[in-house]
């Protein structure tokens, strides 16, 4: 038996463009964009995306999260405000000698 390997045909030519290969997609990878990048989408992908985040937000789950995010911020703010007043005030740890 005779291995056989496929070799370019004569009338192939070859690729002598200085464009680089397309990137394929692969959702296992990390991608980065810069924030002034511009993404399009249809109008019916938007409408799912729109209507799907709706359907969520709705749920008596996503408001108590909703909720306790605001209460957050409250007392974040409240706190950095004490804080910045003298009320509150940093614990200072040990300098730990070895």
């Amino acid at each position: 038996m005779e291995i056989v390997k496929d070799e370019p045909k004569i009338s192939e030519k070859p690729n002598l463009s200085k464009e680089l290969p397309k990137s394929v997609y692969d959702p296992r990878k990390k991608y980065t964009w810069k924030p002034t990048d511009n993404f399009v989408i249809s109008g019916n992908d938007f409408g799912l995306v729109l209507n799907a985040l709706r359907q969520l937000l709705s749920t008596p789950e996503a408001q108590t999260i909703l909720l306790a995010e605001r209460a957050s911020d409250v007392i974040e703010n409240t706190f950095g405000r004490y804080v910045e007043e003298g009320v509150i005030v940093e614990i200072k740890e040990p300098v730990k000698s070895k």
